[in-house]
């Protein structure tokens, strides 16, 4: 219904007979004397309170008429006798014959819109005899009060903002003791600047509409903290040049004249930015600079503390008489192995040094090097902690280590909206592990660093080869690419536990080492060279076969793939999707023996036929089917029930949830519109309706959210469509979260493209430039 056709109505609230986060049931009587029932969300509303509310009567099928609140406000005084008694009970200094005088004087006029008038135009009280300045400031004040709030909720609710939206940016400012009508009429991009969720766009449309000129300075300034916050947490961008950040702004606004004719509006703006301290310009590697004010921080942080570790004095370790070589030779002795020559170097460099890296690919025995040098640290007496990113891979190195680990949240003690641990209370260790260290977004890892002491020792554990965080940044990357670090780097691949494990491993490993801009395998040859025992390519663009052996298992002779040991069942793009479907669902379980719900289905993009989007739509419906004892219900499309697998898609700390954490809904509470999601790494947490946008489903993701992750089985669904989007590092994260089985459902060309286009996307970043050239 358009919003210019909504019923208004005012009266008092009687009784509020339910409510909770954002659904309350009322009576409320009419000015008129008749009580009706409201609903909708009213979680502010107290009884006895009179309001103007704007929606529209509904008639349920068992509770009958209902007035559905669309937004509301305070019931402004709209008579004479109205208006005089709020002058005189409501503003400080005015008195019953004053208050009759101001009615006397402007009432003639405005009649019952006198107090809105008064709010519109206060500067008409001058002409009032005998005010005064402190009796006019005294009532406007109060009509700001009063109605201002009113004013600017339903102007915008009128110009496109939801009741919710409009509500978020009234706490916000009332929260903070400032006048939010003010700040909409003469500033109105501090909005989006302040309000989480209320954005440029958003208040560029409401301005443009108020008239605000295409050139006006706040615009363009508020346009570019815009693209900066954007790219910095959209596209994991630190800072931008020159010619993207003009090429970016261009796209998001017109400014009334072409770009190449606007760069000194453009740069005015910047300039005052800069004074204000919203934006940074600096020069990295000879380029110019652009950062936001959060990304500036944030890499100022990591190298300004990395340079204070890396100078600090080491306390000596205590190993008696033994030389470092000896040591590591009785590590090896306790663990009944031997170390392979990069796994020695890295466990000296790891010993001697105040913060080191080492990195390497699966297989390469990351891990046992992480329990041996932590029995070492030990062993010389240093207190030691253990950390990594999300609950899954803390619990991991838990389990390598036999020692306790933590993600780092818990680890910072994370806590009323901020990290307790930091400079002023850094952490008690003398050694520190981070395991999964490619997955440290710049942000987290400026919390981190603050919160290390000197002379502590810290080790990042991590995969370089990987895609880089979901957050903004590739801090592992930089840090590695400064060479200011002492880097480890592990090249020799072991035996796995299981000889499945080690052909996932190979493939990996034939993956990462491909010679620069060449495949692995090329043309028809690359089904015969990827397929083995528990590596599968089922090729949906070869004609129809069916393989002697059946289903699913392979045939030594399939005449459909020329004598590759590959299983081809469809012939167009069309039906790939039904393809995951079925293994996911039947052929999988039932030729494997691994559950449905231990297999992880990765793509490289959300749309399209072979898209995360429409495969969860697909699995889910097979996987988890409505029945009536599994309670649902929507937010927007999506639709969330008993039963289904989820993800988180924003970090919450609240709730010790991280990006990219997997779980099961384990509870629906329709009534009160919240489910209860048990996530993997041991935490439970609710989220009412208005959170659910940090969910989604999980039944397929794509490869950057599978960082960090270690699934019994995957499936790869390898778009022909997506192939601008499938490049090596992406294809060697999604193959390394594979551990016992990885089936690949695609064109052959395509895998092999992905192999070859071993350029990833570039992030700007200028950590390894200021670590080498020093931050002023």
């Amino acid at each position: 219904m358009p919003r210019s056709s909504l019923e208004q109505i005012d009266g008092r609230v009687e009784t509020i007979r339910f409510v909770s986060s954002d659904f309350t049931v009322a009576n409320f009587a009419l000015l008129r004397g008749r009580v009706v029932t409201i609903v909708g969300d009213l979680a502010a509303i107290e009884e006895g309170q009179t309001l103007t509310l704007h929606g529209r009567f509904t008639s349920h099928p068992k509770h009958g008429e209902q007035f559905r609140v669309d937004y509301f406000h305070p019931l402004v005084a709209r008579s004479r006798d109205g208006i005089q008694r709020f002058l005189m009970e409501e503003v400080p200094g005015i008195g019953k014959s004053l208050a009759r005088q101001l009615v006397a004087y402007f009432y003639p006029f405005w009649g019952d819109d006198m107090l809105e008038r008064l709010l519109d135009e206060p500067h008409r009280l001058d002409e009032m005899p005998g005010l005064g300045e402190q009796r006019i400031d005294a009532i406007v004040d109060t009509l700001r009060e009063k109605y201002g709030n009113q004013k600017l909720l339903v102007s915008l609710y009128e110009q496109g903002l939801s009741a919710k939206e409009a509500r978020r940016i009234l706490d916000f400012y009332a929260e903070r003791g400032v006048d939010a009508l003010r700040i909409f009429e003469e500033t109105p991009f501090q909005i989006a600047q302040d309000v989480e969720g209320i954005g440029f766009k958003t208040i560029d449309q409401i301005a443009q509409q108020r008239g605000m000129p295409l050139d006006d300075p706040g615009r363009i300034q508020a346009a570019i903290v815009y693209l900066l916050q954007r790219e910095y947490y959209g596209n994991g961008h630190l800072y931008l040049p020159e010619e993207p950040l003009l090429r970016g702004l261009s796209e998001i606004v017109w400014l009334g004249q072409p770009p190449d004719e606007a760069v000194d509006l453009v740069g005015d703006a910047l300039e005052q930015l800069r004074n204000q301290r919203y934006i940074q310009i600096v020069a990295v590697d000879e380029t110019l600079a652009f950062y936001g004010r959060e990304a500036w921080l944030a890499e100022e942080a990591i190298v300004g503390h990395l340079q204070r570790l890396l100078d600090a004095t080491l306390p000596p370790l205590h190993f008696g008489q033994l030389t470092m070589s000896q040591v590591r030779q009785s590590a090896e002795a306790r663990a009944d192995l031997l170390l392979d020559p990069t796994q020695r170097q890295a466990f000296e460099v790891a010993l001697q040094s105040g913060v080191s890296v080492i990195t390497g690919g699966p297989g390469t025995g990351k891990s046992t090097l992480a329990r041996l040098i932590v029995d070492s640290w030990e062993e010389a007496g240093l207190d030691v902690k253990l950390a990594a990113p999300t609950g899954r891979a803390a619990r991991r190195l838990a389990e390598t280590t036999g020692r306790e680990a933590s993600t780092i949240h818990r680890l910072l003690e994370w806590s009323r909206g901020d990290f307790q641990r930091n400079e002023g209370d850094p952490l008690d260790a003398a050694a520190i592990l981070i395991d999964e260290s490619s997955m440290l977004d710049a942000p987290l890892a400026s919390a981190l660093l603050r919160a290390v002491p000197s002379g502590c020792r810290l080790l990042l554990m991590g995969d370089v080869d990987q895609l880089p965080s979901v957050g903004p940044g590739r801090v592992l990357h930089d840090v590695i690419a400064s060479g200011e670090l002492p880097v480890a780097r592990l090249t020799q691949i072991h035996r796995q536990d299981t000889a499945q494990e080690n052909l996932i491993v190979e493939m990996a490993h034939a993956i990462n080492n491909a010679p620069r801009g060449q495949p692995i395998a090329g043309g028809p040859r690359i089904a015969r060279e990827l397929s083995a025992g528990n590596v599968f390519l089922f090729n949906t663009h070869l004609p129809w076969a069916r393989c002697s052996c059946g289903d699913v298992r392979l045939a030594a002779h399939c005449p459909g793939c020329g004598g590759g040991e590959v299983v081809a069942l469809l012939n167009t793009e069309e039906r790939g999707a039904a393809l995951v479907q079925s293994l996911v669902t039947e052929r999988i379980p039932r030729t494997f023996g691994v559950p449905s719900a231990e297999v992880q289905v990765i793509a490289p993009r959300y749309s399209g036929p072979l898209g995360v989007d429409l495969l969860n739509h697909q699995l889910r419906a097979a996987l988890n089917p409505a029945r009536a004892d599994r309670p649902e219900f929507s937010r927007g499309e999506r639709i969330f029930r008993l039963g289904d697998r989820v993800m988180a898609i924003r970090n919450n700390y609240e709730k010790e949830v991280v990006n990219g954490l997997q779980g099961t809904i384990i509870d629906v509470e329709p009534s009160a519109l919240a489910v209860t999601v048990q996530f993997d790494d041991d935490v439970s947490a609710s989220f009412r309706k208005e959170e659910l946008d940090q969910l989604t489903h999980a039944y397929a993701i794509t490869a950057h959210k599978s960082q960090g992750g270690e699934f019994p089985a995957v499936l790869l669904a390898l778009d022909p469509a997506a192939r601008r989007l499938l490049y090596r590092q992406l294809f060697y994260t999604a193959v390394t979260r594979a551990k016992q089985l990885l089936v690949m459902v695609g064109d052959p060309t395509v895998l092999a493209r992905a192999t070859a286009n071993d350029k990833p996307r570039h992030r700007w970043s200028g950590i390894a430039h200021w670590l080498r050239e020093g931050m002023a």
